[in-house]
């Protein structure tokens, strides 16, 4: 008895440090693959895996959970975590692996942790377990079912620890079979209760399952395949990506740097320009100033030439010495106002103020309507609202200073002044309440025999009217002069007081007078006509947003030149006229037929665009100023 005492304590001591082992090794086992941690990291809410069994989980479901699950308390997380490596975890199971001399995927099978002892002695480990006796016996004691024939019908296997499992507790015995219906195991003496059950052996039951598992194997073998096919293509498809990216980005970069090209391009001439008008300037300073010396040094000559008559003491020859003066006396001295804002120049100055105030309204819209805005601005110039850039021109504060020389300099110095005087109807209108009503409406002028409209200039002007410009209506940017007839842009907006019927977004005016019936004409002369509108509007036309635009409501009707581009608009419908520059336009209102014609007016009337309506409302003239240098003056016409 001592001696098997002694082989007890020695197996006991060779099975505590594996138990101890298998104990770590449960510890160590990730969740998803059931192995030992293979590169463990940490996720937020403390649990741990494998790297790649974390990223194939996250892979496989982030799809289905919009976001990211933790495998093992099912946290859910918006984006990935940020997964950390656990250092300490992996130290562990490096001195794991070392203690069991190897990797966990070739490691000895498990030890159990109690070992299987004989059932006789109940002192030795069991050799067999004979599952006809339903009992394990070690070397010693087996050996009766080794020799003797009573024993030869009985089972053997290795030794099991489920014996006690393998016993149905209702009739113990051996359970032999499984009911397939009842997914449980029976023994013989449970077949009766099972008779209409599909039932087999564990043999066969084992055999069939393993087939069954084999299977799953080979369907996840082929999914984990598939998997590692898309994410091969992702990562090819990530290069293509990033190959594709750098192609357009460098498509990118050269369409800019066309762009750059052609601003420069543009830059270049325009400052050309600008060199061969002071070039041209300065030779004619200087052919004036020379003109001018040579004036004043021939009145010293002459003056030396009268001193010395002067001088003279014989009175015969004094008083027959002729006193003529030069030539040089007829020429009056003055110093000329040379500029050089030439007519190239300005439109030069306005095309670039346009296309920055352009570019600017454009890049603040969102990217997505930058495509349709460019697309509408082709066919609407008006579209980006270039009807407000800013352009300081040298010297100039107010669009009056391009007057012509023959202005004296207080005039000039007047309406330079960036507030206007303000007429004595704005005065009044500044302290009213209300919006105060239009000027009575004009009576007709005499009825003329119905039909086409005049095409000579003289039957034109016997339907003449006498217009202001309304300064109620006034946008801040429209500086007022010579008694509300002159209309231009100021670089700043201008303290105009409040008023319901002022334009706010385009800088547009309308006239006092309106008409009703009868036939009236008018004449408005364009200092540039490069980036201006002329036409007639009801007085209901919105103050206010897109639809305030002349020509883009079906309340008003305007012919509109904006650079080289003439077009008609009405109800937002243009219509591309031939490219004219006219230097004077006149309109003619025809009441009772329901129509408007613009003339260019130059040695005789030429029409070039009739707009046929009946209208509903009193008309008024209207007009739309774009950009700096745009001006444009109400003609006092003599019938």
């Amino acid at each position: 008895m001592a001696g098997q005492r002694d082989k007890l304590m020695s197996s006991s001591d060779e099975l505590m440090p594996s138990m101890s082992l298998m104990s770590l090794s449960d510890e160590l086992t990730c969740s998803i693959c059931l192995s030992i941690f293979d590169n463990p990291v940490t996720t937020p809410c403390g649990h741990n895996f494998c790297l790649s069994c974390l990223e194939m989980t996250w892979v496989t479901t982030q799809l289905v959970a919009l976001g990211f699950d933790c495998p093992q308390c099912r946290q859910h997380y918006q984006t990935k975590p940020d997964l950390k490596k656990n250092t300490v975890l992996c130290s562990v199971v490096e001195t794991f692996y070392k203690s069991t001399k190897g990797h966990p995927a070739s490691m000895a099978p498990r030890v159990d942790p109690m070992p299987v002892l004989c059932d006789t002695c109940m002192v030795q480990r069991a050799a067999k377990t004979c599952l006809t006796c339903m009992a394990s016996y070690c070397e010693s004691h087996i050996v009766p079912h080794r020799e003797s024939p009573a024993f030869l019908g009985h089972q053997l296997t290795e030794p099991l620890t489920d014996l006690k499992d393998r016993i149905c507790q209702q009739h113990y015995k051996n359970m032999e079979f499984f009911c397939k219906d009842h997914c449980c195991c029976i023994c013989s003496h449970c077949l009766p209760s099972h008779k209409t059950c599909n039932f087999e052996t564990m043999e066969m039951a084992r055999a069939e399952k393993e087939r069954e598992f084999r299977n799953i194997i080979v369907l996840l073998n082929a999914h984990s395949e598939k998997f590692s096919s898309v994410i091969s293509e992702m990562n090819n498809l990530e290069k293509s990506i990033k190959d594709c990216a750098d192609k357009r980005k460098s498509a990118i970069k050269a369409e800019f740097r066309s762009i750059k090209d052609l601003l420069d391009k543009e830059e270049n001439i325009a400052l050309h320009v600008v060199d061969k008008e002071e070039i041209g300037a300065q030779n004619r300073l200087r052919s004036l100033m020379q003109k001018m010396s040579n004036s004043s040094e021939s009145l010293n000559n002459y003056k030396a030439v009268v001193e010395n008559v002067l001088q003279q003491t014989e009175n015969i020859s004094f008083l027959q010495t002729k006193a003529n003066l030069p030539e040089a006396m007829k020429i009056s001295p003055y110093a000329p106002k040379i500029n050089i804002d030439s007519k190239q120049l300005l439109m030069q100055m306005s095309t670039a103020a346009a296309l920055r105030n352009f570019l600017s309204q454009l890049m603040s819209q969102p990217l997505e309507k930058r495509g349709q805005l460019l697309t509408s601005a082709f066919k609407e110039p008006s579209a980006m609202n270039v009807s407000e850039p800013s352009v300081n021109l040298p010297g100039k504060t107010q669009p009056d200073a391009y007057k012509k020389p023959a202005q004296s300099k207080q005039k000039q110095k007047k309406n330079s002044d960036q507030k206007p005087a303000e007429p004595k109807e704005a005065k009044k209108s500044a302290s009213a309440k209300k919006q105060p009503q239009k000027e009575p409406v004009c009576a007709p002028s005499p009825e003329p025999p119905k039909g086409c409209p005049p095409t000579m200039r003289h039957e034109l002007l016997q339907y003449s009217s006498t217009l202001t410009l309304d300064f109620k209506t006034a946008h801040r940017r429209i500086g007022l002069s010579e008694n509300c007839t002159i209309a231009s842009i100021s670089d700043d907006q201008l303290a105009y007081p409040e008023s319901p019927a002022r334009f706010s977004v385009c800088s547009q005016i309308l006239c006092t007078k309106g008409f009703s019936q009868g036939r009236h004409y008018w004449e408005v002369k364009l200092s540039c006509s490069n980036f201006c509108a002329i036409g007639i509007a009801y007085n209901s036309i919105d103050r206010k947003g897109a639809s305030s635009k002349l020509g883009r409501n079906k309340e008003s009707w305007c012919v509109e030149w904006f650079n080289v581009r003439v077009s008609a608009w009405h109800n937002n419908q243009e219509i591309v006229l031939p490219a004219i520059s006219p230097s004077r336009v006149g309109v003619f209102l025809d009441c009772e037929e329901g129509s408007v014609t613009f003339y260019n007016i130059a040695d005789r009337a030429t029409p070039f665009h009739k707009f046929a309506c009946q209208f509903q409302e009193t008309i008024y003239p209207a007009f739309w100023l774009f950009s700096n240098g745009s001006k444009i003056t109400l003609c006092k016409l003599a019938a």
